[in-house]
This record gives C-alpha cells, sequence and structure tokens, in this order.
C-alpha cells in the first residue's frame, strides 16, 4: 500500500454567489474588533479558517438541501442600504408569516444556545430586518457536544423572536459603525 499527501487548498463557497463590496459580516467583524480589542479573534492560520468555513458552509449546503422540500429558500443576496447580507434560509412554510433560517456549524459548546453568541445575533438581527422578518431558527451543529457528558456532534435548533425596534436599533447602529469607520 502506497499513501501520499496531497496538497490541495479548500474551497469553500457557499451555494449563494459574494459579491465584491460591503458585507454584513465585514461590519460585524470590525464592530467586535472595535468594541473588544483585547479579544481579536486567535489566528489559527489560514488552513485551519478555512477548514471551519468549509465545515459551515458544508451544513448549510446539506441544510439548503434537505428542506428545499420543506418550503425553505435559500434566497439570493440581498443589498440594503449598501451593504450585501447573504441568508441562509427563508422558512415559507407559512406564506403569510415567513421566518429567517440560520445554520451555524460549531466547535462551540452546546451549553452555548445562539443568544450567547454576539456576532450571530448581530448577523440574524441585520438579516431579519434586510428580510423584513421578526424570527429566526437557528439549526446549529454543535461537533464537540457539551464538551462533558456528550462529547459528540450534537444538532440542535432554536427560535429567537426579536422586535422592530430591537432590529432597526441593530442595523441603525451597525450603519453607523459602517460609516463612521468609513467602509460606506
Amino acid at each position: 500500500m502506497k499513501i501520499t499527501e496531497l496538497h490541495e487548498e479548500l474551497v469553500a463557497e457557499s451555494g449563494v454567489p459574494r459579491s465584491p463590496g460591503l458585507h454584513l459580516s465585514d461590519i460585524i467583524d470590525d464592530f467586535l474588533n472595535t468594541l473588544y480589542p483585547a479579544q481579536q479573534f486567535k489566528d489559527q492560520g489560514e488552513a485551519t479558517r478555512q477548514a471551519n468555513f468549509e465545515k459551515g458552509f458544508i451544513w448549510e449546503e446539506v441544510l439548503s438541501r434537505a428542506y428545499a422540500a420543506r418550503h425553505i429558500a435559500r434566497p439570493d443576496e440581498i443589498i440594503c442600504d449598501g451593504v450585501a447580507c447573504s441568508p441562509d434560509g427563508i422558512n415559507l412554510d407559512d406564506p403569510a408569516n415567513p421566518i429567517l433560517e440560520e445554520y451555524k456549524c460549531t466547535n462551540y459548546s452546546s451549553k452555548r444556545p445562539p443568544d450567547d453568541n454576539l456576532r450571530w445575533i448581530l448577523q440574524v438581527k441585520g438579516y431579519c430586518y434586510v428580510v423584513g422578518v421578526n424570527k429566526c431558527i437557528f439549526r446549529v451543529l454543535y461537533l464537540q457536544g457539551d464538551y462533558r457528558e456528550h462529547r459528540h456532534t450534537l444538532p440542535k435548533f432554536y427560535t429567537i423572536e426579536f422586535s422592530d425596534i430591537e432590529l432597526q436599533e441593530n442595523w441603525d447602529m451597525l450603519i453607523k459603525h459602517a460609516k463612521a469607520k468609513g467602509m460606506l
């Protein structure tokens, strides 16, 4: 038997093309780095970063395909106030009351619900605002479970509802930050 390691780069691409220009994630990254400069992202190297993106995109793709038959559509990129947003899905089971779908694949502990992750909450509030909905279903795949009793991959699903005021204030804050930093 002969085994040879292949030296290829991961190709992390979501099912929706990403346009050039300012994306909501760019604003959120800068906002959080400004707010918490001592807690800047740990640089784990480009290969680790790409591998984490790939896991997330695979989870998104699997759920997008699995839920397509259940009236959950993957929308095209949405531009609002010059900011590109790429929601994972919109649940149209009840067309009169659509719900944002957000898919996450993470090494965080399953004891951390989505509202314990400021990045995720800023993101989905932004997506809810641009889509015009107040409710989000998080479908989270915790790769390490809770790191204690259940140290195995564990999917958990959550529903979060926001008020119109919460969504407007979040959007206004992010847009104000982007303008102050010269991003917009």
